[in-house]
């Protein structure tokens, strides 16, 4: 609409000019038919309409008007047109539900066409004018990228470099499953990456050792997320049974008492996700605020890439809608992770609280900061997103940097006004502890810095905080439980809740 607004605005402006050719002329309408322009059509380039008209020229975006004249390019070139590719569950179960809810947000006709076996073709067509507006390309991961290559969405559970763009839009996590009527509750890390070297345990009384592991076929790219923890040894190829679908592999495990496997938080079906524990004693359940944090070690993004900034306008309002808090309620419903912003009440952090005053024991100088932290964040609620950083960095992860738009955008929106936000730094347990307190202090502040940065004149008041190994979440003991230590949290509280303290 600012678009016409400035076209309009020129029409008055510019002086008339000379009549042109008719062979040239087009006639462009939008879509709501509030407006008509007729010119010569100077050129278009699969996106924009330049024109020179009685006022002057003038550019009007193809995407929002009808053409007609005998100038009108063919019509086949106005259609935006994108190939996405990505592993086949991702693309029939996330992202396709996504281009339905924007094409019902845009008053598009959505139309899913199967052309093969991982490989469709959604159409949108403008339901007023019955002009198809575009048509995306879902091919699966068989598809090769060369330097040619239609492909400018991709799809997936890691990070591209560049020329892509990647935004996380949902989140999901690794799990062990068992079956319902299996008394176990937990099971700890060291046993894990034991069964995935493929090691027999049936012979150790205090451990569970399953008749069979089941696993996620190696083409689901779902197993990507483990190997920096527990690879899996070559051996398990011959002794696990490996599935294509991951609910088949839930409901396998869920009817045998005696099976473990591993899937995706999103597909567990009927079977009951496991506890992760650690050497510690201290377990992170699979639960969705565990994931949505990255509380929980094995939580997977799902990265929706685009090549550059080259789409169509339809493409990249897409790309758009995808990260909007309207699209995350359709990710939920997918069974995926949403990002909406929730917050957890002090009072529903019970086990790590009783967590954080087990490990300062006796030592009256870790008990006298267990104390602060909790008589400063007693009134607040922590919020559901995390901060965290690249390892051996001060640079936040990709999810963390998704965070930082994600809060602003809240605060944008006004979800936080009258409020304050205080950005409160932990460290994990290595090192002295004065040190861990002004590192983390210092990771807070520059979360601080760059949420402040982009949403510096909202209503809300900012604050940092630090509590340095205070409040650990995972154990010291492993390489992933002080990754998850490291982190800045972000915790809401009413502004005269804090100016009364």
């Amino acid at each position: 609409m600012i678009r016409f607004a400035a076209c309009l605005a020129l029409l008055l402006l510019v002086p008339p000019l000379a009549a042109h050719a008719q062979s040239d002329t087009v006639t462009l309408t939008t879509l709501d038919g509030a407006l008509t322009v007729e010119g010569r059509l100077v050129s278009f380039n699969g996106e924009f309409f330049r024109i020179e008209t009685s006022f002057g020229q003038l550019t009007l975006d193809g995407g929002n008007v009808t053409c007609s004249g005998s100038g009108c390019p063919d019509p086949d070139t106005m259609v935006a047109r994108t190939v996405i590719t990505g592993p086949p569950s991702l693309l029939r179960e996330l992202v396709a539900p996504l281009v339905s809810g924007f094409a019902q947000r845009q008053d598009f006709v959505f139309d899913d066409v199967f052309l093969a076996d991982d490989h469709y073709r959604w159409v949108l067509t403008d339901r007023r004018s019955r002009r198809v507006v575009a048509e995306i390309e879902a091919i699966g991961p068989d598809l090769t990228e060369t330097a040619d290559s239609p492909i400018e969405l991709k799809v997936g559970r890691r990070n591209a470099p560049a020329p892509w763009r990647s935004d996380v839009i949902a989140l999901d996590a690794i799990v062990a499953i068992v079956a319902p009527d299996n008394p176990m509750a937990s099971i700890d890390t060291d046993t894990l990456k034991e069964f995935l070297a493929g090691r027999d345990l049936s012979a150790a009384e205090d451990k569970f050792a399953p008749e069979k592991i089941h696993l996620p076929d190696e083409r689901l790219g779902v197993n990507q997320g483990l190997s920096r923890l527990w690879p899996i040894a070559p051996r398990m190829a011959n002794s696990a049974v490996w599935h294509e679908d991951l609910d088949r592999l839930a409901d396998t495990v869920a009817s045998d008492r005696d099976a473990l496997g591993l899937t995706l938080f999103s597909r567990i079906g009927n079977s009951i996700p496991l506890i992760l524990g650690g050497p510690c004693g201290r377990g992170m359940p699979p639960m969705r605020s565990n994931i949505k944090a990255e509380d929980y070690p094995l939580t997977q993004l799902v990265f929706l890439h685009r090549k550059g900034g080259r789409q169509h306008r339809v493409i990249r309002d897409f790309v758009a809608y995808a990260r909007s808090n309207e699209a995350q309620l359709i990710v939920r419903n997918t069974g995926f992770i949403d990002q909406a912003i929730g917050d957890i009440t002090l009072a529903e952090q019970g086990e790590r609280i009783a967590h954080s005053v087990l490990e300062a024991g006796d030592d009256d100088v870790a008990l006298s900061e267990v104390r602060r932290m909790l008589r400063a964040l007693a009134t607040g609620a922590r919020l559901t997103l995390t901060f965290r950083f690249r390892d051996g960095s001060s640079e936040l992860d990709a999810q963390s940097r998704s965070n930082v738009t994600r809060l602003a955008d809240a605060i944008g929106d006004g979800a936080f006004d009258g409020k304050e936000l205080v950005f409160v730094g932990f460290s994990d347990g290595l090192g002295e502890r004065n040190e861990n307190l002004q590192l983390s202090l210092r990771r807070a502040k520059s979360v601080y810095a760059a949420v402040a940065q982009v949403a510096a004149d909202a209503p809300v008041k900012f604050t940092t905080d630090a509590f340095g190994e205070a409040m650990p979440m995972a154990c010291d003991d492993l390489p992933w439980g002080r990754q998850v230590n490291r982190r800045v949290e972000v915790w809401v509280r009413t502004a005269r809740e804090r100016d009364s303290d």
